[in-house]
């Protein structure tokens, strides 16, 4: 059995569109893998007659109705891979319910090893404070001993709620730590409170001036949505800050190391409807001189065929002061690319930078190649001639005199398109879908039946009129430590 991998989804407010994760799963071995997904309610022991299995604790019970309510919902949920190919795997969550949300996938690959998938979620309620912290740990460091000025870490705390968000750190365990060496201030944090705003996040700069070299660890709660006097509830965060000694270029090497195993440098597979894609996603600067600009080239590539409009996040609190893009807006044509010109810039005081700025894109409208222009073969010489919908004139035969005779409906092809119901029209039509599809699932027991009954309100025309498309986004994740250039002269191997 491998060890579990903890996946998790942004909080979401009630009511809010499905969320979507997608897995790419891959065979880098030699054989066929046959390899299959199950939930937790899909048991393959068999269990005897006479066994007493109890009564279902309030877990399985709860694990029981996300399944059955499609809470979460995978697929597909087996295959078969031959060496060297790849599937990709989505995982959906649905928010119709405000509550936490957690279930476990067993991932089994025949004859072979098996692992466990933790899925994890939140749909908030209206008017509920909740602070997102999918990853409890944050690691500072690694900091050079004897800095001229302490080296700066920051935290982001995301508020994806609809309400403001009061938070508040609980130094007391780090006040502890600095009164153990020396009453020096090792760890440090000059705003420790704050408002988040709605959809909102709050950067927090935790200052860490080593006095040795060796690891600091220490435990810091954050109180949410108190009052200011450490009411609220409680989350847990661990720092781990490590120190080395100026010269030990090691230590940031084997760090700058671990960052680029994490996560591969770009996009591995194209999401559906996708119409650019970045050349790389992430940007590993390392370590760069305090004073120097520090330049890469970025490529946005057209993958649809339409045109598609950019533009970084010029807002950001970093735009311009650690980070800048050129161009930050532009369009770029279908099958082509645009290279934008990234730049790190290392003013400021010793910081290691963290951050991650979003590219919105505006897709545009495919043009019609067919055209409505054309003749009617001897019509009137009106401007609306080739249009099917041009009112007819008096030359037309089946007018009398000036006036013209009432049309009678245009007839669609079979094969045509039909227009999205709307208003009272479409809410009846999903409501006869809706019992057609209940009745399917009384029958066979069909999940299958019973998610689309669910999700036809998001798919029905009813919910076209008011609903707003949300703008895909891209994110660039940027990483770097601005450093004094008379320090980084003295690591061996720093170039």
């Amino acid at each position: 059995m491998l060890n579990a991998a903890h996946l998790s989804l942004p909080a979401a407010l009630l009511g809010a569109p499905e969320q979507e994760l997608h897995l790419l799963f891959a065979n880098t071995g030699g054989l066929h893998a046959k390899w299959t997904l199950r939930y937790p309610t899909e048991m393959e022991l068999t269990i005897e007659h006479w066994a007493d299995v109890g009564e279902p604790t309030a877990e399985e019970l709860k694990q029981h109705m996300m399944v059955d309510e499609g809470v979460f919902s995978v697929y597909p949920k087996r295959g078969e891979l031959a060496p060297g190919e790849t599937v990709r795997v989505t995982v959906r969550m649905r928010h119709f319910r405000a509550d936490e949300y957690e279930l476990p996938l067993l991932f089994k690959i025949f004859n072979g090893k098996q692992m466990v998938l933790n899925l994890r979620g939140r749909t908030l309620a209206h008017g509920e404070a909740f602070l997102h912290m999918p990853v409890r740990t944050l690691t500072l460091g690694p900091a050079p001993i004897g800095l001229p000025e302490p080296q700066i870490n920051t935290l982001e705390l995301p508020n994806y709620g609809d309400v403001h968000l009061l938070y508040e750190l609980d130094l007391s365990a780090v006040d502890e730590l600095n009164s153990a060496n020396f009453a020096f201030p090792v760890i440090s944090c000059a705003e420790p409170c704050g408002s988040i705003p709605p959809n909102g996040v709050a950067r927090v700069a935790i200052a860490f001036p080593p006095l040795q070299s060796r690891e600091y660890s220490v435990g810091v709660p954050i109180i949410v949505g108190g009052d200011g006097a450490m009411h609220g509830s409680k989350r847990m965060l661990l720092l781990k800050a490590t120190a080395a000694h100026p010269s030990d270029g090691a230590a940031f090497d084997a760090h700058e190391a671990a960052e680029s195993a994490l996560l591969p440098p770009s996009q591995q597979m194209l999401l559906p409807n996708q119409p650019l894609r970045l050349s790389f996603d992430r940007a590993l600067f390392g370590r760069v001189p305090m004073g120097a600009n520090v330049k890469q080239m970025l490529i946005l590539q057209n993958v649809s065929e339409a045109a598609c409009g950019f533009e970084w996040d010029t807002a950001h609190p970093l735009w311009g002061t650690r980070v800048s893009i050129y161009p930050s807006r532009g369009s770029v044509p279908a099958g082509k690319h645009v290279c934008c010109k990234l730049t790190f810039l290392g003013v400021g005081p010793p910081e290691k930078v963290q951050l991650s700025i979003g590219c919105t894109l505006s897709p545009e409208a495919v043009a019609d190649s067919g055209g409505n222009g054309g003749s009617n073969g001897g019509g009137g010489g009106s401007s609306a001639t080739g249009s099917p919908h041009a009112p007819r004139n008096g030359t037309h035969r089946h007018s009398r005199g000036a006036s013209a005779s009432p049309e009678a409906p245009a007839r669609l092809s079979v094969t045509a398109p039909r227009p999205k119901l709307r208003g009272i029209a479409a809410l009846q039509a999903a409501e006869e879908r809706r019992q057609k599809l209940a009745a399917m699932s009384m029958h066979d027991g069909s999940l299958e039946a019973r998610l689309s009954a669910q999700r036809l309100d998001e798919t029905s025309g009813a919910g076209s009129t008011e609903e707003e498309v949300r703008p895909q986004v891209l994110y660039l994740d940027v990483r770097g430590t601005v450093l004094p250039s008379d320090l980084l002269e003295q690591q061996e191997g720093f170039d």
